[in-house]
C-alpha cells in the first residue's frame, strides 16, 4: 500500500447568491500543507499500525509465539499492512486456530473478531493522533 500523499487543490472561487446580494469567496491552501498533511498522515498511520498490533496479539492462537513474532518482524509500521509471515498462519487463522487457549480472546479469525471489538477504539485513537475529535 502506498503512503497517503496530500495534494492542494488549486484556488477555488466560490459564489453565494442571497436575497439580491452576491458574495464571492476564493479558498486558498497554504502553500505547506500538502507537505505537513502528508507527514502528519504518514506518521498516523504507523501508530496505528503499531497499535493495530499490539490490540491484536492477545486475539492471535498462542502456541509457540512464532505467529506474533512473525508478525513483529514482517510488518512495518506505516505501511497499511499487518503481515503474519508464517506457512501455516493461513490454516490457523480460518480453519484450524482453537478458541481460547492459552487465553480467552485467542483463536481463529483474530483480526476480524479484534476489528469488531475495537473499530470505536481505533478510530478515537486515528482522530487523536491527527489532533481531530472522533465522532
Amino acid at each position: 500500500m502506498a503512503a497517503p500523499t496530500i495534494n492542494a487543490a488549486p484556488d477555488t472561487e466560490i459564489t453565494v447568491k442571497a436575497n439580491g446580494t452576491t458574495t464571492k469567496a476564493t479558498l486558498r491552501w497554504s502553500k505547506s500543507m500538502p507537505r505537513e498533511r502528508t507527514a502528519q498522515f504518514q506518521q498516523a498511520q504507523a501508530m496505528l499500525d503499531s497499535e493495530v498490533m499490539r490490540v491484536m496479539e492477545p486475539y492471535m492462537p498462542l502456541n509457540t509465539g512464532m505467529m506474533i513474532a512473525s508478525m513483529q518482524s514482517a510488518t512495518h509500521p506505516g505501511s497499511g499492512e499487518i503481515h503474519v509471515n508464517t506457512p501455516y498462519a493461513a490454516k490457523v487463522n480460518y480453519i484450524s486456530g482453537i478458541m481460547g487457549k492459552n487465553g480467552p480472546n485467542r483463536g481463529r479469525r483474530f483480526f476480524d473478531r479484534m476489528k469488531a471489538d475495537k473499530l470505536a477504539y481505533f478510530k478515537a485513537f486515528v482522530a487523536k493522533a491527527l489532533g481531530a475529535k472522533s465522532k
